[in-house]
């Protein structure tokens, strides 16, 4: 092989090792500077990048920074996956498994998308349903769910438990503990729900397809109270957007959320 091949070789792989944020080539220095911004927009000042060393669950990382782990595989329920291990918030432990916070990713997905999971692990992301499904029957977990609107606002929801249902069942909302936080609790209707997207319709009205309408997958029942994967769009009082009833009095469009869950 020629040195002049060689060259060209290795200048194509470092280009394509490159993220793609929806569609877009990003370049290094621009992807480490969102990754930055990410981190700020909740008060992530840390990170790790810890491929090596796999933990069962984010109670285990013993630094206690938050960053991208590797969390090992159960034998019985799922193999070895990375997620993002949030520290600081909360008494730290919780791992995230849906992340909005600029409208760069698009949450108007299929089926497919919503069970498998996308996005980056450590930006705008949906963990999957099959492997929230597998971590909640794994380990008995509480979940935790950060909101801000776009005034800067920030409001909190907790359950003391959460798991949901299996493929079969369309992944209902299965389990929904005692909630405490300073957003009212907006998921309790949502409880014995099937989720829904725009190619699998099992929402509870027959009037209307919810996923299709609000262009989002959710766990919809005539058809939310609560909606964290709708539409980013940053007019605040715009009822078609990132939506948490008990956020405020009135249907204020939110900029930022985090679902988050911890063992217990």
């Amino acid at each position: 092989m020629s040195s002049m091949f060689r060259l060209i070789l290795v200048s194509c792989i470092a280009a394509s090792s490159l993220p793609k944020v929806m569609g877009y080539d990003l370049q290094e220095a621009d992807f480490d500077k969102e990754n930055k911004k990410m981190r700020e927009d909740f008060g992530i000042r840390k990170r790790q990048d810890n491929p090596a060393n796999s933990i069962p669950t984010c109670k285990n990382v013993t630094e206690k920074v938050s960053g991208i782990y590797n969390i090992s595989g159960s034998n019985r329920w799922y193999d070895s996956f990375q997620a993002y291990c949030e520290q600081e918030a909360h008494n730290g432990g919780w791992m995230i498994i849906q992340h909005r916070k600029d409208g760069r990713l698009n949450f108007n997905r299929d089926w497919n998308d919503y069970e498998n999971g996308f996005g980056q692990v450590d930006g705008e992301m949906w963990l999957g349903l099959k492997l929230i499904r597998q971590f909640t029957q794994q380990y008995h977990c509480e979940l935790l769910v950060e909101m801000k609107d776009f005034k800067g606002n920030y409001k909190y929801a907790k359950y003391d438990s959460f798991a949901i249902g299996f493929d079969k069942q369309a992944y209902k909302l299965s389990t929904l503990g005692k909630h405490s936080g300073t957003a009212a609790d907006s998921l309790r209707g949502h409880v014995g729900i099937k989720f829904s997207t725009k190619d699998q319709d099992n929402d509870e009205t027959i009037l209307n397809h919810c996923a299709e309408d609000w262009e989002g997958g959710w766990w919809f029942n005539n058809c939310f109270q609560a909606f964290l994967n709708g539409l980013y769009t940053r007019n605040t009082n715009d009822e078609n957007g990132i939506l948490w009833d008990g956020f405020s009095n009135n249907r204020t469009g939110l900029s930022h959320t985090r679902m988050m869950i911890r063992p217990y």
